[in-house]
């Protein structure tokens, strides 16, 4: 369900990511080495970055997190083959995620209803200037769960 936001008063965008497991045919990644916020995306300036996360010397999380849809396959083959040295016939895609994260900095409804709480991404939880939400989704049903107790 899609949040409204007062656009006069308050940001919406929308945060793109796609992630592929991938598996090299020879060694090309440190697992001690993880690369995070890499703008060398291929998209216009400060709209998208990689994260690579190396699990072996031969397989990796690659990540893309974009403001706006991409041909996220593209990017990543051309990013791994100038950046890493990998060519897509080098590569095999493991397993696969893709997702959009709602960023507002507008307020969210709590209630959807007497006795409905939201919870979640639905209750406003993530963190609008870094698309994170999961300390704070802890935080949020810790409190909820200490209030019903008492």
């Amino acid at each position: 369900r899609s949040h409204a936001v007062d656009l006069t008063r308050h940001h919406r965008l929308e945060q793109h990511f796609r992630g592929w497991v991938v598996r090299a045919t020879r060694d090309a990644f440190d697992a001690s080495v993880p690369t995070f916020m890499d703008f060398r995306a291929g998209t216009p300036a400060g709209t998208g970055f990689f994260y690579v996360l190396p699990f072996s010397a031969r397989d990796a999380l690659v990540e893309v997190v974009t403001l706006l849809p991409v041909a996220a396959e593209s990017l990543r083959d051309t990013y791994l083959s100038e950046h890493w040295g990998l060519g897509p016939r080098e590569l095999e895609v493991v397993n696969h995620e893709a997702g959009v994260s709602l960023l507002a900095d507008g307020p969210f409804r709590w209630r959807d209803g007497p006795c409905v709480r939201r919870i979640g991404l639905a209750a406003g939880m993530l963190k609008p200037s870094t698309g994170y939400a999961l300390t704070r989704i802890l935080e949020d049903v810790e409190a909820l769960v200490g209030t019903l107790q008492a």
